[in-house]
């Protein structure tokens, strides 16, 4: 049993755009692609900071804390300034 093979090489059809312009055509299309993932990106970010806004604004229970924190550091902070007038003079 025998067994040939004849290579011939590999035939790629040359594939040509539907319009003469094909190449600014695909251009075009790839901006398009672009500006639609940019897009997207942008609101993906603007919900993302929307959200964090909103945690804020509903009365989120930490901050009224820090501002409770914050009050009580003043009044230590007055009270050493009392202190240090009353020593230096």
């Amino acid at each position: 049993m025998a067994f040939t093979f004849n290579w011939a090489g590999v035939d790629v059809p040359t594939i040509q755009g539907g319009s003469k312009n094909y190449q600014q055509t695909i251009r075009n299309d790839a901006s398009s692609w672009g500006n639609a993932l940019r897009g997207y990106e942008q609101r993906k970010a603007n919900q993302e900071y929307a959200d964090m806004l909103g945690q804020y604004s509903n009365g989120n229970p930490r901050i009224a804390e820090i501002e409770a924190e914050i009050k009580q550091l003043e009044a230590q902070n007055a009270e050493l300034e009392k202190q240090r007038t009353a020593l230096i003079g």
